[in-house]
């Protein structure tokens, strides 16, 4: 497949996917062979690890609804560790694995995105949006808010402003 000339007639699209469908024809000869073998047992300690974890950890939607109800409120990894029934250590692996993500940074966008949204839709200033996603000052929070979004809490509010007068005017 990969000599073939590259460029694209019928004939060799043809002469591709009669080739292409040979190689799957193969495989799925050898397939039946394969899948009555049994599997080697998991030695990877980290895998087996995630599998053995608490089945209130298994799903994401536990954690990401126990976080979003705590935005309001100070949150600390030892208290949702402490909830889960783990050590934060334990917690941080498994959210780290999970999410790819620390949770203090997957805390931080969630609390900019709702900023945003109380910006743009809920009408609030910056500074309280700021003040409610967690920052005592403006400049943090328009920092963060600009380093999440690429723009800042101004800047949006009025390319939201401006959304809206476009609108008005179509109607």
């Amino acid at each position: 497949l990969l000599d073939l000339p590259t460029k694209s007639t019928l004939q060799t699209n043809l002469l591709k996917e009669q080739m292409a469908l040979t190689l799957l024809n193969e495989l799925l000869a050898i397939l039946p062979d394969k899948i009555d073998q049994p599997q080697p047992p998991l030695t990877d300690n980290k895998n087996l690890w995630f599998s053995k974890e608490r089945p209130q950890l298994r799903k994401k939607a536990n954690i990401e609804r126990y976080i979003e109800q705590q935005l309001e409120n100070v949150i600390t990894l030892p208290a949702i560790a402490k909830h889960f029934g783990l050590s934060v250590s334990s917690l941080q692996r498994y959210f780290k694995h999970t999410y790819k993500l620390t949770i203090t940074e997957y805390i931080r966008q969630q609390r900019l995105d709702k900023a945003k949204i109380a910006i743009t839709i809920k009408g609030l200033s910056i500074s309280e949006a700021g003040y409610q996603a967690g920052y005592n000052h403006v400049s943090n929070f328009t920092s963060a808010f600009k380093k999440q979004f690429g723009i800042t809490p101004a800047n949006l509010l009025k390319l939201h402003q401006l959304d809206k007068t476009i609108d008005r005017k179509r109607n």
